[in-house]
């Protein structure tokens, strides 16, 4: 039987990283004609909601090693 191990994710980074992408799709969004700019905008959206779980997954993760 296969062994499973653990893998080390670091969410802060991601959460980061997410948070970059965000800014990216607003700062994009001002760029576009009027059709494009929601797309983006839900995407910022996405993107922000994504980071929230991140950061939440690492507050969780600091938690359980107190």
């Amino acid at each position: 039987m296969a062994e499973l191990r653990a893998i080390a994710i670091d969410h802060a980074a991601l959460s980061k990283n997410l948070r970059r992408r965000a800014e990216e799709c607003r700062a994009l969004a001002q760029m576009m004609t009027s059709a494009n700019v929601a797309s983006y905008l839900r995407l910022a959206k996405t993107y922000d909601a994504m980071a929230d779980q991140e950061d939440q997954l690492a507050r969780d993760k600091t938690n359980i090693k107190r």
